[in-house]
């Protein structure tokens, strides 16, 4: 924008020096040729004065020029860059003598400036000659005038308009009115005026406290603003050019909606009804050469109320980001799409995806950020208290979970996405203690099928240049630990129960106790390579039940087989109880495909074990009978035994 100005700049300062300076005496014709010419060979571009020309002496040096037109870059959209309706610049004569420049009117009305960037990106501002390196001589040559005082100076009904051909975006300012005031570079400079964007009317005012100290390097007090229905922006400070600039200040932006602004700048969100409404922001900004900061920030967005601070550093080969953001609660619902009420329909695998990934856009920064949340909710799932640290080097990012307050229990992890080599990488690891199961489920699953307290870590790498390939590649390990829990409507517990209704058929005990499995502690370990998780020392341990497990998740073709064994133990002893307790196993795989898992007793190790006698062993070791191992029943004469049941497994395989 500032070549823009330049360039505007240069146009208009030609036109006025070139009549202005030139002899009083020459005729009218002849400094329009003059001033034609001396624009086309500092531009390259033709410039057309189509109206009439006038000039006076006194009482004032004044030029009134009409119909003015500058020409476009070749092939551009609009024939003309930039046309006057009317110039009109008055100067007192004889401040002028003496170096001082007072003017007492520049007025420039009906201006419309087209700025245009081709398919190339090069801007219409990018002349076909060099500038010239200084202004015309006007014959006495003293130096540049020593002071400048601005009177009547002003735009009446501009038009500027933006057009980049590259990404088709499009921009106009319509009726935009400018007035300045600066008596003297030493007093102060004002400048104020109003403009139209996309139907909406923004006024704006500028308030500088001595030009002379800006134009100089020194500092000097700044007020910027801008006003109008999409939005309020206010900054007060101090600013000071030179090798660097350098700005101080606060800076206050209010939105009344986030939504109505971004449909007012011409790029229109989707968002639920009560989101994306008032936005505020406050605080510090800083510049000094290539760093910029922004601190002491408080950012609300609707309900959600944050305090943080950002900084930038552009100096070295990549920017370098720091902040900090601290938000007391963020809750998301109102920003995710609604949840379905219809159920999935049931769909066949989908294998995992071949596309390349792209980490590469992580070498544009290098980036630390600090995010801390007093809670967190994310549909039903309530987290407390959490901190996230971010770092971002040489295109490696990590997050760190430094802390999480999930359900009773605790919680830490990182993820890694490395993009600095030529494969990316992916690395997480996470450890959850303490959480309350039921909850947590009940929650992020609506399912109540598991209760207790638990906790898990998991650690996986992976490396490749898709989706499959990571996945494929995946090694790691972990743990679970589950205490002091049950198993809720699951086939596995269904078919333990028929294991108790067998030891009630024997014994007389009742069965009206709901159908779940309860267990004091439930305890595995895996391994993960190539993709495939396998487990070999799954254990449960409950009152009268053990359950042992083994088997492998194959994550690339997504399936999975497994081998879980309840037995019905001699004992009521569930945490710390014997692992090696006898009893009633009934063989349960699980197997197939993810989308279509089958749940099965493995019927063909059953049978074999009732044939070979190891049921009845089992019951004899898990069951007290009467008239077994010489124990008599009540009522008995010595040596008399019961006889056992005739069938004691009917049922027990309807």
């Amino acid at each position: 924008m500032r070549k823009v100005l330049i360039a505007v700049g240069v146009i208009v300062v030609l036109l006025i020096v070139a009549v202005v300076a030139i002899p009083f005496f020459v005729p009218v014709e002849t400094i329009k040729n003059q001033v034609v010419a001396s624009v086309k060979d500092s531009t390259g571009r033709d410039l057309a004065i189509k109206g009439p020309v006038k000039l006076s002496v006194f009482p004032s040096l004044s030029v009134d020029v009409r119909d003015v037109a500058f020409a476009n870059a070749a092939g551009a959209r609009n024939k003309e860059m930039a046309t006057l309706g009317t110039l009109q610049v008055e100067l007192k004569l004889f401040p002028l003598l003496g170096g001082r420049v007072e003017v007492d009117k520049f007025v420039l009305v009906d201006p419309i400036i087209h700025i245009e960037v081709d398919k190339a990106g090069k801007g219409n501002w990018v002349f076909g000659k060099p500038a010239a390196a200084s202004s015309p001589a006007s014959g006495g040559g003293g130096g540049a005038p020593s002071e400048i005082a601005l009177g009547d100076v002003r735009i009446e009904n501009g038009l500027l308009t933006y057009d980049d051909a590259r990404s088709g975006a499009s921009y106009k300012i319509e009726k935009l009115n400018v007035t300045l005031d600066l008596p003297s570079l030493q007093a102060p400079f004002k400048g104020k005026g109003d403009f139209v964007y996309n139907a909406k009317k923004l006024d704006l005012g500028v308030d500088v406290g001595k030009l002379s100290d800006l134009m100089e390097g020194r500092s000097t007090s700044v007020a910027l603003s801008l006003n109008g229905e999409p939005m309020r922006l206010a900054f007060k400070g101090n600013a000071a050019t030179g090798p660097a600039l350098k700005v101080d200040g606060d800076v206050d932006l209010s939105v009344p909606s986030i939504k109505g602004l971004a449909a007012w700048a011409g790029s229109p969100i989707e968002a639920r009804e009560k989101t994306m409404g008032p936005l505020a922001i406050k605080g510090k900004v800083s510049v000094a050469g290539s760093r910029y900061s922004f601190s002491d920030a408080t950012i609300d967005i609707d309900e959600i109320k944050s305090k943080g601070q950002m900084s930038v550093d552009t100096a070295g080969a990549r920017p370098s980001l720091k902040g900090k953001l601290d938000i007391a609660a963020l809750d998301l619902n109102p920003y995710l799409p609604p949840e379905s009420t219809e159920k999935p329909a049931a769909s066949g695998a989908s294998d995992w995806s071949s596309d390349p990934i792209d980490l590469s856009g992580l070498k544009a920064a290098d980036a630390e950020f600090d995010l801390s949340v007093g809670s967190l909710k994310i549909r039903k799932i309530e987290i407390g208290k959490s901190v996230l640290a971010a770092a971002l080097k040489g295109g490696r990012l990590q997050l760190d979970l430094k802390e999480m307050a999930l359900y009773e229990g605790t919680g830490t992890g990182r993820v890694v996405a490395d993009g600095s080599g030529a494969v990316p990488g992916i690395e997480s690891q996470f450890k959850i203690q303490g959480v309350q199961l039921a909850p947590l489920l009940k929650a992020a699953a609506d399912s109540d099928k598991l209760s207790g307290k638990g906790s898990f870590d998991v650690t996986t790498t992976g490396r490749g240049k898709s989706q499959k390939e990571i996945v494929s590649s995946l090694a790691g390990g972990g743990s679970i630990d589950f205490r002091d829990g049950a198993i809720k409507g699951f086939n596995l517990a269904e078919i333990v129960q028929m294991a108790r209704d067998l030891k009630g058929a024997v014994t007389g005990a009742a069965t009206g106790e709901a159908k779940q499995t309860d267990f004091s502690e439930v305890t595995a370990t895996f391994k993960i390579a190539s993709g495939i998780v396998s487990n070999d020392d799954l254990q449960m341990k409950s009152p009268l039940l053990r359950v042992t497990g083994k088997g492998t998740v194959e994550m690339p073709p997504k399936t999975i087989n497994y081998r879980v064994e309840p037995k019905l133990a001699a004992t009521t002893k569930g945490q710390g109880g014997k692992d090696d307790a006898t009893g009633i196993t009934i063989p349960v795989m699980i197997k197939g495909p993810w989308h279509n898992i089958s749940y099965q007793p493995d019927m063909a190790s059953i049978l074999k074990d009732a044939a070979t006698g190891k049921v009845m062993e089992s019951i004899k070791g898990a069951v007290p009978m009467p008239g077994v191992g010489g124990s008599s029943g009540s009522g008995s004469t010595g040596g008399s035994t019961s006889p056992l049941p005739t069938n004691p497994l009917k049922g027990l395989f309807k």
